[in-house]
């Protein structure tokens, strides 16, 4: 019996420089994911731990906001596109 159902069609007729940067992407998530606890489990030391969170959550807003600042202008926002 199989415990994982693997279904290669998904991956048909896209360009292996998609599939790299899905890979790059992937690598780099999982890198910065990955660092951060170290990172935490260091300035814990150093800092009080809601200081801490509040950085942590300064930081992602501000890349949140520059991310959606830079696609502002994307078609994708708009609800019509969507898939559904």
């Amino acid at each position: 019996m199989h415990l994982f159902f693997v279904n290669n069609s998904c991956n048909e007729g896209i360009p292996a420089t998609e599939k790299a940067k899905g890979y790059m992407a992937l690598a780099i998530t999982s890198t910065v994911w990955g660092t951060t606890w170290i990172a935490s489990k260091i300035a814990i030391d150093e800092i009080p731990a809601l200081q801490m969170a509040a950085i942590r959550q300064l930081i992602a807003g501000v890349i949140f906001i520059l991310f959606l600042w830079d696609i502002k202008n994307s078609h994708f926002l708009l609800f019509p596109n969507w898939p559904g």
